[in-house]
């Protein structure tokens, strides 16, 4: 029989990746920013969850007016390199910040000098390494009992590139009128 829980105890879970998020963040916040601002176009780049996340945020870009795409890293080096260009920024979003796939494109784009933004969970990894700037989306746990699905982790990933997003709209003076503009329907 399956044991009953309290929704809570899996709710605090994610209260508790989300607390601080702040104080990890403002160190790198601005040059993030700046990113941001300074790039054309876009490109989110994860694997696995985090590819889901990474679709997802290239979707609220889309929505604020922004040149966006997802690719996957894998697919980059199958014919899609042509898409990276000198006036866009690789988003990298990865829990694990050492998968081989995204550590070979990093060093794809920093050898072309390609800026780079990573939403990792190690910031001490290979990957974090090969970012122009990182904001640290570690958490301490996973919201399951057994800490190994993706969850906090994905929502910390989340809310980092939409936070950063929302801010890059209120730096542009973003209005209801321009976000209407991409939702006619």
């Amino acid at each position: 029989m399956m044991q009953s829980s309290n929704p809570g105890e899996y709710i605090s879970r994610y209260r508790q990746a989300l607390f601080g998020l702040e104080d990890k963040w403002e160190v790198h916040w601005a040059q993030a920013l700046a990113l941001l601002s300074e790039s054309e176009e876009w490109i989110f780049i994860g694997t696995g969850k985090s590819g889901y996340i990474a679709r997802k945020l290239a979707a609220t870009a889309r929505s604020l007016g922004k040149r966006a795409v997802f690719m996957l890293p894998s697919e980059a080096f199958h014919g899609d390199l042509g898409y990276f260009s000198p006036g866009c920024l690789a988003i990298f979003i990865s829990k694990s910040g050492n998968s081989e796939e995204q550590i070979k494109l990093s060093n794809w784009l920093k050898m072309h000098q390609i800026s780079s933004l990573g939403l990792l969970g190690n910031p001490q990894g290979i990957l974090a390494n090969a970012m122009t700037v990182n904001l640290d989306c570690s958490v301490s746990a996973e919201a399951d009992s057994l800490n190994l699905a993706p969850s906090c982790s994905t929502v910390v990933a989340m809310v980092a590139g939409e936070s950063l997003m929302f801010a890059w709209a209120d730096a542009t003076g973003f209005s209801y009128s321009n976000f209407s503009g991409f939702h006619p329907a």
